[in-house]
């Protein structure tokens, strides 16, 4: 799934069409973007604009794209398709904020729940982007904004006039006697 219809066009249906070998392919059909395998399994390329697009029969394993960009409505509605087979869910994005896709999945990957599992791929992670490009835009852009887009780290706009200066003034329980010694 995908959060538009160009993003399925532009993205993820010429991406999977390039890891699947030809030999696998018994049928696709662009009116209904479904492709059928030889082996008779299906994968149905889904915008999820209208979170009741959702909807459907069991899942054995869905794919959001981009999914800081899907409401947090389609994934609880698409959940119930996925939880009686059990199916899979595989959900790629760049963060974007402590929004739900961080409470509903990175927490609970960093966190250990079984079932859950989470990796950060940074830009300077690909082989193919020029690592002067990066220092150019790291040069050029805000540095939470640059944190977000390149690094992949969560992070918090709200005060950000303020940024990274406010946790350090942060006292957490515990380190009350280092502030305060008496």
């Amino acid at each position: 799934s995908a959060p538009t219809y160009d993003d399925l066009h532009t993205f993820v249906i010429p991406e999977v069409l390039k890891v699947i070998p030809a030999a696998w392919i018994g049928n696709w059909s662009e009116q209904h973007y479904e492709l059928e395998l030889k082996n008779y399994a299906k994968v149905q390329f889904r915008s999820l604009e209208d979170p009741d697009k959702a909807r459907g029969p069991g899942l054995d394993w869905a794919w959001l794209d981009e999914t800081r960009k899907i409401q947090e409505l389609a994934w609880n509605t698409m959940l119930p398709a996925l939880t009686d087979k059990p199916g899979v869910a595989w959900v790629t994005t760049s963060p974007n904020g402590y929004d739900w896709i961080y409470r509903t999945f990175w927490v609970p990957a960093q966190e250990g729940r079984p079932g859950y599992w989470a990796v950060k791929y940074r830009t300077r992670d690909n082989p193919h982007i020029q690592l002067e490009e990066i220092d150019d835009a790291r040069a050029s852009m805000d540095e939470a904004f640059f944190r977000q887009e390149f690094e992949a780290d969560f992070v918090h706009f709200t005060g950000a006039v303020y940024q990274d200066l406010i946790d350090p003034q942060i006292i957490r329980v515990g380190d009350e006697r280092s502030v305060l010694p008496e």
